[in-house]
């Protein structure tokens, strides 16, 4: 089924099979969703009406549900509540529709049709895309630059965008959710609140799901497992997806993290879940999950299930994807001339508009937060991680990557650099509390990946 999980909201009613529903946001609005797409409607002790979509954790230690701090709180308060929750959701309250502070339940706009939606071709009526071009896996190309996308008139909503509805048409407005700046916090004042943060979101996803770790010879992984082996009770499931380019440390590593770690190996290719992926996040992303997907290594996890993964807690560290190389701070009147600069021949044109658009809108939403850690998230996080969990919707279990909250990821950004070249925070926690997963090489390279590093090499020489 596609568009599993997903919503649109307009001003008529759009059930696009018999698994859709509808209700009312107001007068003029509607809210259309798939049934599978968790809903749920109250009012605020001020009367306002508010609809929470999708999975909010929480990260306080009271492990309050979000739905509960909606019910027993005013509308106005509703906002700095919000700082404290994680996973993927979206509050529609008081003709407002805000998403979680990464987008990372993506909110697709289009004003000339008056649409909202979680995909990006539902926010058209089911138009067409107009860009056809194919992405590549050359450098960058891998994913659609935010906010523009394959399709004409839809923009995907950047961290800190909402929507606000008005009786006859959308407008966006901006709040930035990257206020909070605990770098004035000793580096052990921030360890002791990072690592409070992510057991307490933990401990609340395992209230609701059975609690899945995916494995592989990094830091991340290890760190969520090492965060799960404290606060839960009991064995802790992990899993790590068989692909043929995988990494050596990557196969196995794992089983000596977790001797009882599954190795999901694939089955034949469904070329028909495949275009069911591409269409889910049309085309926007080219990435392993979607190979994961078509080839049935999803299949053991049910609704029960919940897949944990570290796609945040690169902000805990510095690495080339933050593109320190590439991406530098510019003054306003050099958009043209750094949009082009920072392309390096490597950009297409649709990849060029988008990213003149992307910074004419940072200095609309200007915030003090570090250049380098926005771009990462405004684009690693919002765009390229946003459409894979989009395609994974069209699972029955639900993927959540720890850290997704404003309080955190304030937190994260704040580690001193000293500590981020290192992966400080990561080795702090494990050596606290579980200090024999240190005997364990992070990354180690087999032959093959050394074979690989010396080949680039010499085709480096050649060509340069």
């Amino acid at each position: 089924m596609i568009y599993q999980k997903q919503f649109i909201i307009s001003k008529t009613k759009i059930l696009i099979d018999e698994n859709w529903n509808f209700i009312s946001i107001n007068e003029s609005w509607y809210l259309n969703y798939c049934k599978k797409l968790l809903i749920r409607k109250a009012k605020t002790i001020d009367g306002k009406m508010a609809i929470l979509i999708g999975f909010a954790t929480q990260i306080k230690d009271s492990l309050v549900e979000p739905f509960d701090e909606i019910i027993n709180n005013n509308s106005k308060d509703i906002g700095q509540l919000t700082r404290y929750w994680g996973g993927r959701w979206i509050l529609i309250m008081d003709n407002q529709v805000i998403a979680d502070c990464a987008s990372l339940k993506a909110l697709f706009y289009n004003r000339t049709e008056n649409m909202i939606a979680s995909s990006p071709e539902l926010a058209t009526g089911h138009k067409e895309a107009t860009i056809k071009d194919p992405l590549s896996h050359k450098y960058y190309y891998n994913w659609f630059l935010t906010p523009g996308t394959r399709f004409e008139n839809v923009l995907k909503a950047l961290p800190g965008e909402y929507v606000v509805l008005e009786n006859s048409t959308i407008h966006i407005n901006y709040i930035s959710p990257y206020i909070e700046d605990f770098r004035s916090l000793q580096y052990d004042e921030i360890y002791s609140r990072l690592a409070r943060a992510f057991e307490n979101e933990v401990k609340y996803i395992s209230k609701f799901y059975r609690i899945n770790v995916a494995l592989s010879s990094g830091y991340d992984s290890r760190l969520i497992f090492a965060i799960c082996k404290k606060v839960l009770s009991g064995g802790i499931e992990t899993y790590t997806h068989n692909f043929p380019s995988i990494k050596t440390s990557d196969r196995e590593i794992p089983s000596k993290i977790n001797p009882s770690n599954k190795l999901i190996n694939r089955k034949k290719l469904n070329k028909s879940l495949l275009r069911n992926y591409e269409k889910q996040n049309g085309g926007h992303v080219l990435d392993a999950d979607s190979d994961f997907y078509a080839r049935g290594q999803w299949d053991g996890f049910s609704k029960d299930d919940v897949c944990l993964r570290g796609g945040m807690l690169e902000l805990a560290g510095l690495s080339p994807a933050h593109l320190g190389d590439r991406i530098k701070p510019f003054i306003q009147e050099e958009i043209d001339y750094k949009t082009a600069l920072y392309s390096l021949n490597d950009f297409r044109k649709f990849q060029l508009n988008s990213l003149k658009k992307y910074f004419q809108l940072y200095y609309e939403h200007k915030n003090d937060v570090n250049y380098l850690k926005q771009f990462y998230l405004d684009q690693r996080i919002s765009g390229w991680l946003s459409y894979i969990e989009l395609g994974l919707d069209l699972n029955d279990s639900t993927s959540i990557h720890v850290g997704n909250s404003i309080q955190v990821i304030n937190l994260m950004i704040s580690i001193p650099k000293t500590m981020m070249e290192i992966k400080g925070f990561h080795l702090d926690y494990i050596f606290k509390n579980s200090y024999e997963l240190l005997n364990i090489p992070f990354n180690k390279n087999g032959f093959k990946e050394k074979l690989k590093f010396y080949k680039r090499i010499a085709i480096d020489k050649v060509f340069h």
